[in-house]
């Protein structure tokens, strides 16, 4: 009787209510097919995913078959977990597609759909390319039984497809949230990751014993959901609270199934910027750095480019481009970076097909780290075309810095320093009370220069062990504080020499 069920449903497409129906029938019909049986046959067959973990809560109860969180992570063992957390409309994830698996071809067969639909839109929307190959892809990190790939046309009609085993990548939607997009309340959230995610008394146990479909259900309960950087950051800091050693994967992993549903993605930055390194560049690695930079903003990202991609590539050709249009010195080198600016301007103009096994690590200076460094914002607004949160329409929270810092210096107030969304809080304050404004406003400068201060030393520790150089400033884009390594030549001295 299961059997034919499962023939039947091969041929239907249900909804979560039909579904539904469906359970009810045969519990009152046919004792011995249990609720997880039906549900199992159907799995793949229902439309409205989004309503699948709310529809599990109200029809499996517990009793001889298990707990109801027991009975849920049945069904992902009987569906796969990979097919068990797919969602059409929140597919970003990372997976591991075992082809002989029927569940799974069909999950890739649904992930090169919405590709094709989605790298349409991304040439038609008038931004640049952030792919990782310059295809317009969303696959990222591809690999057929342990060797990197190119998920294409020209691979899935080749005889290694035909006999490949499993397929591993990265998926990245590139669909953004609707400007009436309304994200989940504080209250709401907490008790999603609460009540239904367990995040909060048994996260370690489920951590340990039962990962994968922790990570499923944490896919599954958000498909539907829209959420801000604050609501990310939260589940990132109970993540990383844990004793589990596997948590900065975690972290990645639900930090990624979170990025297009984030409706804040102008400050996604900031979510980095609180994960550990590790984390921070498994999430950098699976999303694209075109995805996740943001030119009105570049001082938070923390840049560690790696030239063999062609999207790091871009990035720091666009960083570069961007600090020689602003005034002053912008750009501060980590003394773990493989190529120096000096190098690196030398060769500015071919850089973006420069593909070379090389890394290179530095920052974007802070707003008023250095005196005599002025923004420029008209500048920083063009930069927008080549990253994803410049897909128009623009979000009016990404524009707003810009606008904020307009407004305060044609005020008198002076260039902004540090986080320009705070200071314009303080600006608005001067108006009713100068004295407390001033005061606040010297706080405000402080905590940015010891943040400065840490990151630095954050990023000097590792080369200062290994016995590296001091990190200094790039001179006008020219490399002209370049520091001198200890016993050894400076960096960068043939192409000065050349210069000479």
């Amino acid at each position: 009787r299961l059997v034919r069920l499962g023939l039947v449903a091969q041929d239907l497409a249900v909804t979560t209510e039909q579904l539904g129906r469906v359970v009810r029938e045969f519990k009152r019909g046919h004792e011995h097919l249990r609720a997880i049986d039906v549900v199992t046959s159907f799995w793949t067959r229902v439309v409205d995913v989004e309503n699948l973990m709310p529809f599990l809560d109200g029809v499996l109860e517990s009793g001889v078959d298990g707990t109801r969180h027991e009975q849920k992570r049945r069904i992902a063992q009987n569906v796969s977990f990979e097919r068990f957390g797919f969602t059409p409309g929140n597919p970003s994830g990372h997976y591991r597609l075992v082809l002989r698996n029927r569940p799974h071809r069909e999950c890739l067969q649904l992930l090169l759909d919405i590709n094709h639909r989605e790298a349409q839109a991304s040439q038609a929307s008038g931004r640049g390319d952030t792919s990782q190959k310059g295809n317009w892809a969303n696959f990222r990190n591809e690999a057929c039984d342990g060797r990197p790939v190119t998920l294409d046309m020209e691979f899935l009609t080749s005889s290694a497809f035909r006999e490949a085993r499993v397929l591993e990548f990265d998926y990245v939607s590139t669909s953004r949230p609707p400007a009436d997009a309304v994200p989940l309340s504080d209250s709401d959230f907490e008790n999603l990751i609460g009540e239904k995610l367990h995040m909060h008394k048994r996260l370690g146990e489920i951590l340990r014993e039962h990962r994968l479909h922790f990570l499923a259900s944490f896919q599954l309960y958000t498909a539907g959901l829209w959420v801000t950087t604050k609501h990310i950051t939260r589940v990132l800091d109970i993540l990383g609270a844990s004793n589990d050693p596997h948590r900065e994967g975690v972290q990645a992993r639900c930090c990624l199934a979170l990025f297009a549903r984030c409706v804040d993605a102008d400050r996604f930055c900031d979510v980095l910027r609180s994960l550990p390194e590790r984390a921070r560049r498994e999430v950098l690695g699976a999303v694209g750095v075109l995805n996740a930079w943001n030119p009105l903003r570049p001082s938070v990202l923390d840049y560690h480019l790696h030239l063999v991609h062609r999207d790091e590539r871009v990035c720091l050709r666009r960083v570069m481009d961007l600090a020689l249009a602003e005034e002053g010195n912008w750009l501060r080198e980590n003394p773990g970076s493989d190529l120096s600016f000096v190098d690196l301007y030398a060769i500015m103009a071919r850089v973006e097909n420069w593909a070379r096994p090389a890394t290179v690590r530095f920052r974007y200076l802070e707003l008023g780290e250095v005196l005599g460094n002025r923004p420029n914002w008209a500048a920083r607004e063009r930069a927008l075309r080549h990253v994803l949160l410049g897909t128009p329409p623009v979000p009016a929270g990404a524009l707003r810095p810009a606008a904020q810092a307009r407004e305060m210096e044609a005020a008198g107030w002076g260039p902004p320093r540090g986080d320009v969304e705070a200071e314009y809080l303080v600006f608005r304050e001067a108006r009713a009370d100068p004295g407390g404004a001033a005061a606040r406003r010297t706080t405000v400068v402080e905590h940015m220069i010891a943040d400065a201060a840490a990151r630095t030393a954050q990023l000097a520790a590792p080369a200062a062990e290994a016995g590296g150089k001091d990190p200094s400033p790039i001179k006008d884009g020219r490399g002209g504080g370049a520091a001198k390594k200890k016993g050894g030549k400076k960096r960068g001295a043939t192409a000065t020499k050349k210069k000479k």
